[in-house]
């Protein structure tokens, strides 16, 4: 549907009516909230109606005493509706803040894409609310409760929880709060690029400090690529704020954009053994699993 939608709207006349940052339009960015992030936002609603649902189902008494309705019913509750969100909310922001900068009601999809990206930014408020209040209210004692693993474990998945360090619970919401804070200035501050990097400088500074001091994770070798990768991604960025100096020549600006790259692909490279370490785990997992059965 999206696809078609291209050929209703006149890209080149809502250009000039809203101007888009000079990079998005550069890239030929859409700016249609349905186009970037449509499906997204219909699977985060969809599994924030579904324990609703569940609800419903499991009041019939034939059904209400299903293990595996159960375990789904308790995860749905709200396990993955907030993964799903801690995991998308960066993108869907990104998707809602272009769709403000062009706000039309011109025709159908403006329309529909308009109103789309209004429901998107209520859902996106009610569940930062959410996480908020669950964090907040999260305590030590009850980390390690079923019920409460069940339903909101995945807010501290991982992380080593220590009485004397409650701030680590946030960590994750932190991770999101930084994702929305640099779609913003991407969005909205592009023509002062040096406000745009000196406040990700400033809060990743204060992130760094905050993961060496207060973060620790079950893996050990988790802990230690985190503060690497949060020293380097400072790095990198204190090096970007460099290329905005004007009195440097072409070859320098070359060289430190090539050590920019390399950093950067240095911390990919570590998310992705990791994440082939964590496949490893789970199909081992498995095997164990089917030699038990």
């Amino acid at each position: 549907i999206s696809e078609k939608w291209d050929s209703v709207v006149n890209e080149k006349e809502e250009q000039q009516r809203y101007q888009l940052p000079h990079k998005f339009a550069k890239l030929e960015t859409p700016t249609l909230f349905v186009i970037n992030a449509g499906s997204t936002f219909v699977t985060c609603l969809g599994l924030m109606i579904l324990p609703y649902l569940f609800d419903l189902i499991r009041k019939i008494p034939k059904v209400k005493d299903i293990k595996l309705l159960k375990s789904i019913h308790s995860n749905l509750r709200w396990n993955i509706p907030i993964r799903v969100f801690l995991e998308s909310g960066t993108p869907l922001t990104f998707a809602i803040l272009i769709q403000t900068r062009k706000i039309s009601y011109a025709n159908a999809p403006y329309i529909i894409s308009t109103i789309t990206s209004s429901l998107a930014f209520v859902y996106m408020c009610l569940m930062l609310n959410y996480l908020s209040k669950t964090v907040a209210d999260l305590k030590y004692e009850n980390l390690k409760d079923p019920d409460v693993e069940n339903s909101v474990g995945t807010l501290y998945e991982g992380l080593v929880m220590k009485k004397n360090q409650p701030l680590s619970k946030y960590y994750y919401v932190l991770l999101l709060w930084r994702g929305m804070l640099l779609v913003f200035m991407d969005t909205f501050v592009y023509d002062l690029p040096m406000v745009q990097i000196g406040s990700m400088i400033i809060f990743n500074f204060v992130f760094l400090l905050y993961v060496c001091k207060v973060i620790e994770f079950e893996s050990r070798y988790l802990t230690w690529t985190n503060r690497i990768k949060e020293a380097l991604i400072l790095k990198s960025e204190i090096l970007i704020m460099m290329l905005n100096y004007q009195n440097t020549t072409v070859v320098f600006k070359d060289t430190l954009g090539w050590i920019i790259i390399v950093i950067i692909g240095v911390i990919l490279a570590m998310e992705m053994l990791y994440g082939f370490y964590l496949q490893i785990l789970t199909i081992k997992g498995w095997i164990q699993s089917a030699k038990a059965l």
